[in-house]
């Protein structure tokens, strides 16, 4: 008939293990309180981190309750986890609203109030650039396969261990097969960064 059976606030209450092998489950949907408090409190931390393994490996869907700010939604792309609800997508809506959001088939994350793009919680710093620092960026790989796309330029606003956010007028896909490099000089010396990405932003001026 075309339904599925989602189990809601699962790592909570009565949503324990035992239901997944009593029941044929479709969609785990990863309670909320464990969300919130990712990369602040180790425990929530490793128990979303095994949710997320073990539901792969069951190949059951997954989606994350409550996810509110964009360190959330980073960690929880990192993990494969690329469904979710939340602040980030949309606060309540009156039902009119909610059938233009439907017919859009696109709710993206957006910024809104008590919601920030970076905040204090990173795995790892990052270093601020007083001014955007220009960079090459080139598509190294598609899949395991070499590509030879030419270079681009883009503006990076911060860099660390962990990554790098960058401005760009192409839009990239959230692909870890799409493998990026960024060329650019600091200091005299050449540096070249690897990656792919992990989150975007649609920014409109």
């Amino acid at each position: 008939m075309g339904i599925q059976i989602a189990l809601d606030d699962f790592g909570t209450g009565y949503s324990s293990l035992t239901s997944l092998s009593t029941f044929d489950i479709d969609i785990l949907k990863i309670d909320g309180s464990l969300i919130k408090n990712i990369e602040k409190d180790l425990t929530c931390t490793v128990i979303t981190r095994h949710i997320v393994r073990m539901a792969q490996e069951l190949d059951i869907k997954l989606v994350a309750e409550r996810v509110e700010t964009w360190d959330q939604l980073t960690f929880l792309r990192e993990l494969k986890c690329y469904s979710g609800q939340g602040h980030i997508y949309s606060r309540p809506v009156p039902p009119e609203e909610f059938v233009e959001v439907l017919a859009r088939k696109e709710c993206t994350p957006v910024i809104s109030d008590g919601i920030t793009v970076h905040g204090e919680r990173r795995k790892f710093f990052r270093i601020k650039f007083p001014r955007l620092l220009e960079t090459d960026l080139t598509i190294l790989e598609i899949k395991g396969r070499k590509v030879n796309v030419g270079n681009t330029k883009v503006l990076v606003k911060n860099i660390g261990p962990g990554g790098l956010c960058f401005i760009s007028n192409i839009r990239l896909p959230v692909d870890e097969n799409i493998i990026l490099q960024f060329r650019t000089y600091l200091i005299g010396e050449e540096v070249r960064v690897y990656g792919c990405t992990v989150w975007t932003r649609d920014i409109y001026y």
